[in-house]
């Protein structure tokens, strides 16, 4: 994600309902990735790459009336959706902020920060790092929620070449943008790089099968990003429509599973201004 707001998925509405589907599906971990990282009420705290708000959200009933949380995201589509969702939600402490991820912050204004699925998308990531390092107050913490790969993890199984080839076109057309799938892979060492210290790192395996919540998730991904693939060139149109009946197949199959890719969580503290 860019300065100017560009996001390879998107910004429309069937891109804001996705994200509404995946922070569901994805709700349970984050709470437990905010215990880990010690937030609670009455703290300042960060939603960084907020997209629509649902993340931010769950921050304001943490921090509480008596704390705040400033979402932030470089999308003025996003923050205007996370701005009405804040109001809708009567969470007046929430602050809405159209900025880049690596954008200053006021130094040590801080208690915690949060940052899910943001860094995968940023071609250099330590600049935004760095500032939200800056604007934490010493000991306090940023936790993060990333992929720790994509392909080849991400699994269907019983599964055929389409679905493979699909997968492969979704990770080529996400490094082409200067995103990086396996960003946590490098994100421990990116962190002790930006002044942070890790203090807590969960790996995070899912699977389902039809019937299960997860499957929602692939679900509301795949028929939307399939034609763009085509569009952009990644895929022939073939391709994708033999990758779109292969999952819809899938789903008349209970012995079937999706493998989701695993996800790293990390809580990180923060040495100081520097």
């Amino acid at each position: 994600m860019s300065a100017s707001g560009d996001y390879l998925l998107g910004t429309q509405d069937p891109e804001l309902e996705r994200l509404r589907i995946q922070h569901e599906i994805w709700r349970a971990p984050m709470l437990e990735l905010l215990d880990a990282a010690g937030f609670r009420a009455g703290q300042r705290l960060l939603d960084l790459g907020c997209g629509p708000g649902w993340s931010s959200l769950e921050l304001a009933r943490r921090a509480g009336p008596g704390g705040s949380v400033l979402a932030r995201d470089s999308s003025p589509r996003m923050i205007a959706a996370a701005a009405a969702r804040a109001q809708a939600e009567g969470a007046g402490w929430i602050q809405t902020e159209c900025a880049d991820a690596a954008a200053p912050l006021p130094p040590a204004s801080l208690d915690g920060a949060y940052a899910r699925w943001i860094f995968c998308w940023l071609p250099d990531p330590l600049p935004a790092l760095r500032a939200v390092a800056r604007g934490l107050r010493p000991g306090g913490r940023l936790a993060v929620a990333d992929y720790l790969r994509y392909a080849p993890d991400i699994a269907l199984r019983p599964s055929g070449r389409a679905f493979q080839r699909g997968i492969e076109a979704v990770e080529a057309s996400w490094r082409a943008a200067g995103g990086d799938p396996r960003i946590g892979e490098r994100l421990p060492r990116l962190l002790e790089s930006a002044g942070f210290r890790v203090v807590h790192r969960r790996e995070l395996c899912r699977s389902g099968g039809p019937r299960d919540a997860l499957w929602g998730w692939p679900t509301s991904f795949f028929p939307l990003f399939m034609p763009r693939l085509v569009a952009d060139g990644w895929l022939a149109a073939k391709e994708a429509e033999e990758f779109l009946e292969e999952w819809r197949q899938a789903l008349q199959h209970q012995d079937c599973a999706f493998h989701a890719p695993p996800m790293l969580d990390l809580v990180a503290e923060a040495a100081g201004v520097s």
